[in-house]
């Protein structure tokens, strides 16, 4: 890699991360939103815990309630 537009996006906690910036909301704001513990959010991104079918089901959810 010699350059940052080189640079792949390669995880769905990847595209989450960009995703907060892009908000402009806190992993807590999300977490309040999709009904989690705000702990269970930053150990998603942190990779403690699995990025699973369910979170990415309600995130897409949220996503697009927030478009209507």
């Amino acid at each position: 890699m010699t350059r940052l537009k080189d640079v792949r996006i390669q995880t769905n906690t990847e595209r989450l991360v960009i995703l907060l910036r892009q908000l402009h909301i806190s992993q807590q704001d999300l977490a309040k939103q999709l009904g989690y513990h705000p702990v269970y959010v930053e150990s998603i991104i942190n990779g403690r815990k699995p990025f699973n079918r369910s979170f990415e089901k309600r995130l897409n959810e949220n996503l697009k309630n927030r478009g209507e």
